[in-house]
């Protein structure tokens, strides 16, 4: 039997339910006496580094346009972020890197 669980398909939403539902699947497999064999495999740096001037143009490249590119653009721009550290906080600053976690539609670009 295969298993596939990926955080983005199932309504895990932090780290503590992955686990709780991991270690779940896995006793329960056990129990069945069924071997269980785990591979963990984390994509979010690679999402990180995504340049979104470079995105964009390959999407261009790929031969979207007009409005699906447009909606890109626009999700991706005008995306500002700031640090609070000890309740002070740091300069605003513009962010031209990377996805965000829930825009798997931006997945299939990499």
């Amino acid at each position: 039997m295969f298993s596939l669980i990926t955080s983005s398909d199932s309504d895990i939403h932090s780290t503590t339910s992955a686990l709780i539902d991991v270690v779940d699947k896995l006793y329960e497999n056990l129990d069945k006496h069924n071997k269980v064999i785990g591979i963990y495999l984390d994509f979010q740096k690679a999402f990180d580094t995504a340049n979104h001037a470079i995105l964009l143009h390959k999407l261009h490249n790929y031969g979207i346009r007009g409005v699906a590119l447009d909606w890109f653009r626009n999700y991706l721009s005008g995306r500002y972020q700031y640090t609070t550290v000890n309740g002070v906080n740091s300069k605003l600053t513009a962010v031209t890197y990377g996805v965000l976690r829930d825009l798997h539609r931006a997945q299939f670009c990499f």
